[in-house]
């Protein structure tokens, strides 16, 4: 195996019924609050469930969010909680942590029972065709002028350093955090791998060669010295259109388990990662209204895009040996690093 990770759970009926009947059990005992339904989820990458019940001997229904970990380490259970704390103290009302278990008592890898953001979803991520959004770039992207609205606030929230919300991996500004990219990528996908994902192995098991690793690590810290002092804010880093959901006229961002220590272009960045369109991106920045140059803007997308795209190779190397196949894949996915590390992305090359 070129990574050998942990294994995500995956418990039986009877297993599960386990995990819910002692998740119950300590409701009831710690919050007077009795579940009386559950219903599974079957959304994201953990084992989400939607409860029903009491509180205070009946005196108020109440509808929770559980979610149990199925991923060591993702999300992290401190960082969310952490999150929601700042949110909360900001004004976001609605994000409420009930209980929060990091241990292995009752789910291997943790849960984390919250109250219910009641909204419903306008767009989903199934139903928005870019192609006539652009095609109509003219006219408001609903979804996505609520997100840059909403993210101006939450983006008031400044945080003392870039990296994880808690601190564990923390750089001190955004040049540091580029010029250790690496580490960035490391710690990224929680513990699936003892010591974390470490881009070196894959020199060392001839995936990569030493030589391109080296240029992508100093073209990104290259590039990352063109961008000015930025304030760390707290990001939200899941920006699609089924995560905001609306409460009659009021929107709200639902989904935290991306959320970082970063600046703002992240959000933009991260999710022209999977939907790419320098359309898409200027509306945003239409939105948002930043302060800051399209050139700085330009760069931090391309760099964060380098950092996702060798994630994706990263996570193709997990639980599988080295063959032809996916060494083909690996080199398409060389040519879109080298892409985005040498040819702008908000411009065509021509401009």
């Amino acid at each position: 195996m070129i990574y050998k990770t942990k294994e995500f759970i995956s418990p039986t009926m009877d297993e599960m019924k386990e995990i819910h009947r002692r998740i119950c059990d300590l409701l009831k005992k710690e919050y007077e609050i009795e579940i009386t339904d559950i219903r599974e989820i079957e959304d994201g990458q953990n084992l989400n469930y939607l409860m029903y019940g009491y509180q205070n001997d009946r005196d108020r229904k109440i509808k929770l969010f559980l979610k149990i970990i199925s991923k060591d380490g993702y999300p992290d259970i401190e960082t969310l909680n952490k999150a929601y704390e700042l949110l909360k103290s900001n004004g976001f009302k609605y994000y409420n942590i009930i209980h929060h278990d990091t241990s292995s008592h009752i789910a291997p890898y943790g849960f984390i029972v919250q109250e219910w953001v009641e909204g419903e979803v306008r767009v989903s991520n199934g139903d928005f065709n870019i192609k006539e959004a652009e095609n109509q770039v003219d006219n408001d992207i609903l979804w996505l002028r609520d997100y840059a609205n909403v993210l101006k606030r939450v983006h008031s929230i400044k945080l003392e350093h870039f990296g994880d919300i808690k601190g564990d991996v923390k750089f001190e500004n955004i040049n540091d955090y580029y010029d250790n990219i690496d580490e960035v990528i490391r710690w990224s996908f929680g513990n699936v791998i003892d010591g974390g994902i470490i881009l070196d192995d894959l020199v060392e098991k001839e995936i990569l060669d030493e030589k391109f690793l080296r240029y992508v690590l100093e073209k990104v810290s290259c590039l990352g010295r063109k961008i000015s002092s930025k304030d760390s804010i707290l990001i939200y880093g899941d920006m699609f259109p089924s995560n905001i959901i609306y409460k009659g006229d009021e929107p709200r961002i639902i989904d935290w388990d991306e959320c970082r220590a970063n600046w703002w272009v992240y959000e933009i960045a991260r999710t022209t990662y999977y939907i790419e369109s320098r359309e898409l991106t200027m509306k945003f920045i239409e939105y948002y209204k930043p302060e800051d140059s399209l050139e700085e803007i330009d760069i931090g997308i391309r760099i964060e895009h380098v950092k996702q795209h060798l994630r994706r190779l990263c996570i193709m190397c997990m639980n599988r040996e080295k063959d032809q196949q996916l060494m083909d894949k690996i080199e398409k996915l060389k040519e879109k690093i080298i892409d985005r590390l040498e040819n702008r992305f908000l411009w065509n090359n021509n401009n």
